[in-house]
């Protein structure tokens, strides 16, 4: 069957929260997928014109089961929804089009906060600089944050040769940007 599709491949936004899309002169509620919306990438621009208003907040999640569970524990798309929220699976490293949307969203919405629940390892750290750097705007980590890793430090394992190279590596990246006094950044 992949032979046949060739590069026709529809890529999925996964997301929850609320807001009324108009797509093909109807009207799609987000709040009306259980327990998050599939969407695809080309209801893009409705997905943003639907959400960005009155969006306080947006929490990007890098990981399935912690997207799942976020979404059930706020009360599914109506909880987010009522709260001002709208939660994102990005699967790890998002697809272009999904981080097109969302800088589309982060302009629409300029004065909702962003925060990134990802993996506390090197590659959580890179998606989150990636996220950073594509939007524009602070980032915050949630959940996976330095008072987290602390409490768990006696728990985790150590750091190889080649990780903590990887580290190094990203931390020169960071304190050569201009973004490196940003809190986030610093963070």
């Amino acid at each position: 069957a992949a032979g046949l599709l060739g590069d026709c491949r529809i890529h999925l936004m996964r997301g929850a929260g609320a807001g009324t899309l108009r797509v093909g002169g109807r009207e799609v509620l987000l709040t009306d997928f259980a327990p998050t919306a599939h969407l695809p990438e080309a209801w893009a621009g409705a997905w943003v014109e639907a959400v960005a208003s009155g969006l306080g907040k947006v929490t990007l999640i890098e990981n399935e089961f912690p997207f799942l569970s976020y979404v059930e524990e706020a009360g599914g798309a109506a909880g987010l929804g009522a709260r001002g929220e709208l939660a994102v699976y990005v699967a790890g490293f998002p697809t272009p089009g999904l981080v097109e949307a969302l800088a589309a969203l982060s302009a629409c919405a300029p004065a909702s906060q962003w925060r990134h629940w990802g993996d506390a390892d090197v590659g959580g750290v890179r998606i989150w600089w990636f996220l950073r750097n594509r939007l524009g705007r602070p980032l915050g980590w949630f959940r996976s944050t330095i008072a987290w890793l602390e409490s768990v430090a006696a728990g985790g394992a150590e750091l190889s040769r080649k990780e903590l190279a990887a580290l190094e590596q990203l931390a020169g990246k960071m304190s050569g940007s201009p973004l490196r006094d940003a809190p986030d950044v610093r963070e």
